[in-house]
């Protein structure tokens, strides 16, 4: 019961996370509910392009009916953007001077963007029924659904095809 703020910080992987919660406990006219939001932003340092941002969110509301009876309706979810890293080769690591090479990055209008970002979002909402028939004995019931979205490719900003950077021994024949 009640309302939560937490923020923390942290070094180039883990740059942000933020949540807010709220609580009502159970109210005088059987309700009680919650809700949380929060985000997660972090990046790596080394690595061109890698990085993600996730945020989360969950709401609920219960209502008791008579002594022994309780409705609960849940939704939650946690969608996420992360920019992915790929293999590369001696070659590259050569021409580029470390061993960090990302060969999903490049510059695209002047902006560093990654070719390989993965999208995901998959929603869950829940109603449960709980029957408290004795201090010992209890009947539930639940039902859930989900909804699942993963996109994996370009980032939705680079509607023109991904960036590339050549290496010397890359040709394009037409």
């Amino acid at each position: 019961k009640g309302f939560r703020v937490s923020v923390s910080n942290g070094n180039q992987m883990y740059r942000f996370r933020a949540m807010v919660s709220y609580g009502s406990g159970q109210l005088d006219n059987g309700w009680s509910y919650a809700f949380s939001v929060g985000t997660r932003q972090g990046g790596n340092g080394y690595v061109d392009g890698v990085y993600y941002n996730s945020y989360s969110y969950f709401a609920s509301a219960e209502k008791l009916f008579g002594q022994n009876h309780r409705l609960a309706l849940t939704l939650l979810a946690s969608p996420s953007e992360r920019g992915a890293q790929q293999a590369s080769t001696d070659e590259a690591y050569a021409l580029f001077g470390n061993n960090y090479y990302n060969p999903n990055v490049g510059y695209q209008a002047g902006k560093l963007r990654n070719s390989r970002v993965r999208n995901t979002h998959e929603p869950i909402v829940m109603l449960n029924y709980t029957w408290d028939m004795s201090e010992n004995t209890s009947e539930r019931r639940h039902v859930a659904a989900f909804r699942q979205e993963r996109l994996f490719g370009p980032d939705v900003e680079r509607r023109s095809g991904p960036p590339r950077r050549l290496l010397p021994l890359y040709a394009e024949f037409g």
